[in-house]
């Protein structure tokens, strides 16, 4: 987690927009957590 955070350290640093990264077959359940924290992003369950 502290290499994803400090990677997202580096968007407000340049003052860039936004991110975007894709993994495949690599699940890293903490970079949900380290942007939740970061940014204030609240999920939800979808209604079914």
């Amino acid at each position: 987690a502290k290499s994803i955070y400090d990677k997202l350290l580096l968007v407000d640093e340049y003052g860039l927009s936004g991110v975007s990264y894709w993994t495949i077959g690599r699940l890293f359940p903490q970079n949900w957590t380290v942007l939740g924290e970061m940014y204030g992003i609240q999920y939800s369950q979808p209604q079914l």
